[in-house]
């Protein structure tokens, strides 16, 4: 499993332009990966003590040109695929269009 937290996420997304947020709000992000070429993401919020929790069956898949980079695709109606590169044995990383790149530390 490697996992993104961000205490106080609402003022990350604010450097982004994003305001409309609440402002305690904390977000844990992660990717568990299983042997047989599937995983869960999931997604954790936080925010006046109210937790909500979004998991997403995803294929993964190393790719074969260029093997820092996974893979994922995700087994909803949506099939939305990006990748995750791995920087090292304690990080993997992700760019996102709204937040830049998120590191990810194996747990």
């Amino acid at each position: 499993t490697w996992t993104y937290t961000d205490n106080n996420f609402s003022e990350t997304a604010i450097i982004f332009g994003n305001k409309d947020l609440p402002s305690d709000l904390r977000l844990d992000f992660s990717y568990s990966f299983r042997e047989d070429g599937t995983g869960t993401n999931s997604i954790v919020s936080t925010t006046n003590d109210v937790v909500q929790v979004n998991n997403q069956e995803f294929l993964w898949s190393v790719d074969r040109l260029y093997p820092s980079n996974i893979l994922i695709v995700m087994k909803d109606n949506t099939a939305k695929s990006y990748y995750l590169y791995y920087e090292s044995a304690s990080f993997l990383s992700m760019k996102d269009p709204d937040l830049g790149t998120i590191f990810f530390v194996k747990q």
